[in-house]
């Protein structure tokens, strides 16, 4: 289906956009908005469909565990300790550019800290704390590391 036959199906079936972001908070709202700004812009048609399909499953269909979508929380100190150290040790010996799907919109792209062991230490130190914010037990399974924004840095991925 091209995009005008893709339009025209839109509308016969009366569907609308934005549809009704889940939670239907100020915050949650802005926040979607500012994702389908993003998208927008992008230039690569596949990307810019993988970002509208992780937008609607993200704003519609998968449930939020708190009433904003989304908590702020306090990293235990041990575990702040462990990534910082990981990221100044990163930065001093070289980071690897952010590779995959989700393309930024600058020239500028996300680094990456290479180091599985304390991904996996730090995937494990929160795990207790994870567990008690969702209310399920958990099977912890990747942790991709820490990434880095450098200056100038514009990029799509959603984070948690």
């Amino acid at each position: 289906m091209n995009e005008g036959e893709r339009i025209r199906e839109f509308h016969r079936r009366n569907l609308t956009w934005p549809p009704r972001w889940v939670p239907n908070t100020s915050g949650w709202i802005r926040l979607m908005h500012r994702r389908e700004e993003q998208l927008r812009e992008l230039q690569h048609a596949q990307h810019k469909w993988d970002g509208f399909v992780t937008l609607v499953q993200g704003g519609v269909l998968v449930s939020n565990f708190t009433h904003q979508g989304f908590e702020v929380a306090q990293t235990p100190a041990h575990v702040h300790a462990k990534l910082r150290s990981a990221l100044e040790l990163g930065m001093a010996r070289g980071m690897e550019a952010e590779s995959g799907w989700a393309e930024a919109l600058s020239d500028v792209q996300p680094m990456f800290v290479i180091d599985a062991k304390m991904n996996r230490e730090v995937l494990m130190d929160l795990l207790p704390m994870h567990e008690a914010w969702a209310g399920v037990r958990l099977e912890p399974v990747i942790a991709y590391g820490l990434r880095v924004y450098i200056n100038g840095c514009k990029h799509l991925a959603c984070t948690v």
